[in-house]
């Protein structure tokens, strides 16, 4: 993961439009870090209160989408930051389409605004990230991994 310009970063996210609309305030900084970070993300929501509460259509809770090809990277940072922050909402990948989905491990409406402030908590790791982070914390194995030079191995079955 090579980290890029955090302001060249804010330009293309404030660029994007989605029938008309913007990105929603309360998910954008994740959106942010993530792409910093090198990910394309896909399509993200804030959630909303009421598509939880079922009375429209959607999700009551923070997400954003990105490429399956991208897993390792995010689930990279998210051990970091679950390890770094593991209290009120762990972040966590489930597959959905043809992409995979961030978003909070336990999504209540009712908790809403805490997934959305855990958003935001989430964001600012991602911001105060310095490029190398990984093999200063995990040294020369993820950075084998990383490249794709380390070998998984795995029992045979059967």
């Amino acid at each position: 993961m090579k980290v890029r310009d955090i302001d060249e970063v804010k330009q293309e996210v404030d660029a994007i439009q989605n029938d008309g609309k913007s990105i929603d305030k309360k998910i954008k900084n994740l959106v942010i870090g993530l792409r910093r970070w090198g990910i394309n993300t896909d399509n993200s929501c804030e959630g909303h209160l009421l598509e939880g509460l079922g009375l429209v259509g959607g999700l009551g809770f923070p997400w954003v989408d990105f490429p399956i090809e991208q897993a390792r990277d995010v689930a990279l940072l998210l051990l970091d930051y679950n390890f770094e922050h593991p209290i009120k909402s762990t972040w966590v990948l489930k597959p959905y389409g043809g992409f995979m989905r961030l978003q909070p491990e336990h999504h209540h409406w009712w908790r809403l605004g805490a997934m959305q402030k855990e958003a935001e908590r989430f964001a600012k790791f991602l911001f105060q990230l310095c490029e190398g982070w990984w093999e200063e914390r995990y040294g020369e194995e993820i950075k084998k991994y990383l490249e794709g030079k380390y070998a998984v191995h795995r029992a045979s079955v059967g």
